[in-house]
């Protein structure tokens, strides 16, 4: 009867901490006070942003990458919390990973779902009522669309970063240093402000980049799947984020939605400039801090104590 109830109150223990991280990752817009942005299609005329209401995530067609952060910064520290508190408490298991998980998506669904709400009352679509198809739906389901299969990516990233091993948590690193950038610019920049503070813009551009060369060089190169994981996290810290640029720079576009051929030509012409410049510059940052992390991880393991400690 100990037993259980102790088991019972350590997998509560870690649901609450999938809720706590899911929390954190929503921490940009929360505070700056969590008001949603102008809205173009709101159904009443706003000319500020406290008459908007407040709501757990951003939603806006301007701020997807601010979104993909909340989420995925978010389960990436749970389930970097998860693999900490695991490696450390007495027979914790797969059921712990699970708790934490769950804990996790019902923060993330219900901010979700109060954020659609409220988003779809301004709108002229309340909950459960479609009076009839137009701009103003189509733009609500498919950011809602955005947001969901963000929480899937997200559940992803966790299930990697909780799990023991180390070439499949240093691809989830990178597919979360992907919407660092974004996340920390959304905490250092109120909303609705188009002015970054410096230091700001200096750690959104390096941070992401160090993230994933350190993860690398947490995880070792020891083995053929961790070598492919290191590739494979540096191509998609580099691809994702000259994508992710270029979603945002299409969502962003009103006057190119509608002429498909045009939208698809900017958007190449964004993912090209970025995949050659400021990604490129982003995944070489995490290169060489991969190749200092690695040396100085091969240095300690080489002190003569570290030696005599080992059995």
């Amino acid at each position: 009867m100990g037993d259980a109830l102790r088991r019972s109150r350590r997998l509560v223990l870690f649901g609450l901490l999938g809720v706590a991280c899911a929390l954190v990752g929503m921490l940009p817009p929360l505070a700056h006070g969590g008001r949603l942005t102008l809205q173009n299609l709101w159904a009443t005329p706003t000319t500020s942003e406290a008459q908007m209401p407040i709501v757990f995530l951003p939603f806006s067609q301007y701020q997807l990458d601010l979104v993909a952060g909340t989420i995925l910064i978010g389960s990436a520290l749970a389930g970097i919390a998860t693999r900490i508190a695991a490696s450390r408490v007495v027979h914790a298991d797969s059921r712990a990973r699970l708790a934490t998980l769950i804990g996790l998506l019902v923060a993330q669904l219900a901010a979700f779902v109060q954020t659609a709400i409220a988003v779809g009352r301004g709108l002229g679509h309340p909950a459960g009522v479609v009076r009839l198809v137009d701009d103003s739906l189509v733009y609500l389901v498919a950011v809602s669309v955005w947001i969901v299969l963000l929480i899937a990516l997200g559940a992803v990233v966790f299930r990697l970063l909780a799990r023991p091993g180390g070439s499949g948590a240093v691809v989830a690193v990178a597919l979360a240093s992907v919407t660092l950038g974004p996340w920390i610019v959304g905490f250092v920049r109120p909303v609705g402000s188009f002015s970054t503070p410096g230091f700001g813009v200096f750690v959104a551009a390096w941070l992401p980049g160090i993230a994933v060369g350190a993860a690398i060089g947490a995880a070792g190169l020891r083995s053929w799947h961790r070598i492919v994981g290191a590739v494979v996290a540096l191509v998609v810290l580099w691809a994702g984020t000259a994508a992710l640029s270029g979603i945002v720079a299409a969502a962003g576009s009103r006057a190119l939605l509608r002429l498909p051929d045009e939208l698809a030509q900017m958007v190449g012409l964004v993912f090209r400039s970025d995949v050659t410049g400021a990604s490129l510059r982003l995944a070489g940052v995490a290169a060489a801090t991969g190749v200092v992390a690695l040396v100085v991880r091969q240095v300690v393991g080489r002190r003569p104590g570290r030696r005599e400690a080992r059995p």
